[in-house]
């Protein structure tokens, strides 16, 4: 627990030096603030490599286990896409909340019993590898569709005001810079969501008969989730359809996921 302790207080401090460092102007130019910035990014995400490996070593629960390494892949992703794309950058201060959340949440998981965290084996087949695999891709994919969303709105909002706020706007990504990573972030997370849905259905198929899986609380509110966003792509191709729509469904597709991922588990 030592390890753990000493852990976690260099990930928050890496986190806090990250939030500073996101609140100065990084523009194209400024190589020296960019790789200041790219460097505590990079080692927030080695710490928590180094914290999930230790837990996965030490037969943690199984929730500490998957919030580690779902906070490994949201830094990775948004590390790759922000040394890839400028917009994602742009983008770092609306994703500090969520690493947060997601810091803090692995961190509480340290205290939960192996009972509050249903222990079993992961990763014992191939099956079970690519249902959980998937399942935190299309997280990573939703939320980053989610924040993507609201820049939108915020934006949006910007336009509508009687006196356009340039400051704030600026940063933001565009309004259509906006609308394009959100609904092909929302491509990419229904494709993760039917494999992760239906990976997990042959594993449980493997286990025990029948379609009880399809009927279990986190199945159907994944299945609630794809329709709600299946229903927001038809509805854009179709007719078109507002940011701020498009957020409200967004983040109640998000409410869903959230509930079915760590809500039910840690109620029950």
């Amino acid at each position: 627990m030592n390890f753990i302790f000493f852990t976690n207080t260099t990930c928050l401090l890496s986190f806090f030096i990250l939030s500073v460092v996101s609140f100065l102007h990084i523009e194209k130019k400024s190589y020296l603030k960019k790789i200041i910035f790219f460097i505590n990014l990079a080692f927030l995400a080695i710490i928590n490599i180094f914290i999930y490996f230790y837990k996965l070593n030490n037969n943690l629960n199984n929730l500490t286990i998957i919030s580690s390494l779902l906070l490994i892949i949201f830094l990775n992703i948004f590390l790759f896409l922000s040394l890839i794309s400028h917009t994602f950058l742009r983008l770092r201060l609306l994703f500090l909340p969520f690493f947060l959340i997601l810091i803090i949440f692995s961190i509480f998981t340290n205290f939960l019993t192996e009972e509050d965290g249903y222990k079993v084996t992961l990763f014992e087949d191939y099956l079970l590898i690519t249902h959980i695999i998937s399942s935190l891709f299309s997280y990573s994919a939703l939320t980053i569709s989610a924040i993507t969303s609201a820049s939108s709105f915020f934006q949006e909002k910007f336009l509508k005001r009687l006196v356009y706020n340039k400051k704030l706007s600026s940063l933001l990504p565009s309004l259509y810079e906006g609308e394009i990573l959100t609904f092909r972030f929302l491509y990419c997370t229904l494709i993760l969501l039917l494999i992760s849905l239906f990976s997990g259905y042959f594993y449980s198929l493997s286990k025990h008969n029948g379609l009880e899986y399809f009927f279990n609380e986190k199945s159907l509110l994944s299945i609630f989730t794809i329709i709600l966003i299946f229903t927001l792509l038809i509805l854009r191709k179709m007719s078109g359809i507002s940011s701020k729509l498009t957020f409200k469904i967004i983040l109640l597709s998000y409410f869903f996921i959230n509930f079915s991922y760590f809500g039910i588990r840690l109620i029950k």
